[in-house]
């Protein structure tokens, strides 16, 4: 009963697989987990049906990604296998961003061993270097890349959103000064180590036993300091045993903090000048772009719908009326950040600096294919996130395949156009370089001598593929 249930949560809405929304839980005891399952209710102790966790505390694993429920936690003395009768934050984790993010699912890394400390098992070591490397740091670099083979074999897609931090009571007697230190290296090494460069990272605060205080004072610095970083109180909250390891329901109040600092920090990078392009389910930001048509239509194909923020163009229907569309608004200096999800055997992109030239979209373009099905991805530089016909991408570069999600970003500054594909930068390239000059001669472009010099829209293209957009943002860049 229990490998069905498995089965059917990670199977997901459609053949092709769930999109999860990933989350990192990274520390020693508390974020292992010591609260009692006994303390909970029925209903809180039932296993999700939106969050799955894949656990490793070697010897001890989840045998695989596991429907959330406690348990995922070795507390000491504990030697029969999991469920244990334990569990930590991501319970009350989980239960506050299905709450809030209802059309969402949530898969959870979690790789936390009790008594371990920052100076020693969690240390970065020196970049490249593994035998520098704490042996549980190491061990939970082995744990992401396991967990992220497992579910993308099983034809999912993710999203890397943050990664939840629980540690400092076996450094108890660092300075603030040396633990920040040490704690900064870390940051900075697991989001280059995961490729993740902005990655969010939410720190705990260690219980206030008074013991502590340099640890503590450490990561609300980090909190405060970190762009990406936030930190989450532990005030009011208490221990089942004399001031270190949090209760059952500390631990809840925990988890839904961790939420409440993830969903915050989401909301402030939207208010920092980032404009939602799809604000409250509408296109009135939007156009159709050029047509070759005598009589251009002036309103959007229904082919395109946005519903519950996801813009789709329909391809499959036996009829309706699709085309590409731009923006109102023209953008010279910029910052556009999406997430896309293109159809089996499909074919789109998303260009900027833009230009209607006898009825076509002439402009830089981020594309966007089905690598591994699409009859033009031979060529380097039309695979997806490529600048199209000039700047190819990395071989190694991470993609999720047709029918999941991936996010975007394109940044242009002063006339430096980047790329960047799930969290990683994959083109860089200056217009008006010696670099830049080379490859336009050789492009199909080379007629065009304004290509992409001045501000224009950004265009959604329609090369009569099924595709999808959602979280659309840009912020002008000054």
């Amino acid at each position: 009963m229990k490998s069905i249930l498995v089965l059917a949560l990670l199977t997901g809405a459609t053949a092709k697989g769930a999109n999860y929304e990933l989350y990192l839980f990274v520390g020693q005891s508390n974020m292992d987990g010591r609260g009692k399952t006994a303390n909970l209710t029925e209903a809180q102790r039932r296993p999700s049906q939106k969050s799955i966790i894949f656990y490793r505390n070697p010897p001890h694993a989840s045998d695989g990604w596991q429907p959330l429920a406690p348990g995922f936690s070795v507390p000491p003395k504990h030697r029969s296998g999991l469920p244990s009768p334990t569990f930590g934050p991501e319970i009350g984790f989980s239960s506050a961003m299905e709450k809030s993010q209802p059309d969402r699912r949530f898969a959870f890394i979690k790789g936390s061993r009790g008594g371990t400390s920052l100076r020693r098992d969690w240390n970065p070591g020196a970049k490249g270097d593994a035998k520098s490397q704490g042996p549980i740091y190491r061990n939970f670099i082995e744990t992401v890349r396991l967990g992220i083979a497992a579910l993308t074999k099983g034809g999912h897609g993710y999203q890397l959103r943050g990664l939840l931090w629980h540690q400092g009571e076996s450094d108890s007697k660092s300075s603030a000064e040396t633990y920040h230190r040490r704690f900064v290296e870390f940051a900075n090494r697991i989001r280059e180590d995961l490729q993740a460069p902005e990655l969010p990272i939410v720190v705990g605060e260690v219980f206030d036993n008074g013991k502590r205080d340099g640890v503590r004072k450490a990561l609300w610095q980090f909190g405060e300091i970190d762009p990406a970083g936030r930190f989450v109180s532990s005030k009011d909250t208490s221990t089942w045993d004399p001031g270190t390891h949090f209760d059952a329901k500390s631990q809840l109040l925990l988890g839904r903090r961790y939420a409440e600092a993830i969903l915050k920090l989401t909301n402030e990078q939207s208010e920092s000048g980032w404009v939602n392009l799809f604000e409250g389910d509408s296109l009135e930001l939007w156009e159709p772009g050029p047509s070759k048509a005598k009589n251009p239509s002036k309103e959007i194909g229904n082919r395109w719908s946005l519903k519950d923020g996801v813009l789709h163009l329909d391809r499959e229907a036996k009829s309706g009326r699709g085309g590409q569309i731009w923006t109102k608004k023209r953008y010279d200096d910029f910052e556009l950040k999406f997430e896309f999800n293109i159809a089996y055997d499909g074919n789109s992109g998303v260009k900027y600096r833009a230009a209607d030239v006898d009825g076509s979209a002439i402009g830089c373009e981020y594309q966007i294919i089905d690598d591994d099905n699409y009859r033009d991805n031979k060529n380097p530089t039309h695979r997806t996130a490529c600048l199209y016909e000039l700047v190819a991408v990395p071989k190694d570069r991470k993609w999720n395949p047709a029918g999941q999600w991936n996010s975007g970003r394109i940044r242009v500054s002063k006339n430096q156009f980047e790329h960047w594909l799930n969290g990683v930068k994959v083109v860089s390239i200056k217009l008006g370089s010696e670099d830049w000059k080379n490859r336009f001669a050789e492009s199909k472009y080379k007629n065009h001598p304004e290509f992409s010099k001045n501000a224009g829209p950004i265009v959604l293209t329609d090369h009569q593929d099924s595709v999808s957009y959602r979280n659309v943002h840009i912020r002008e860049l000054k």
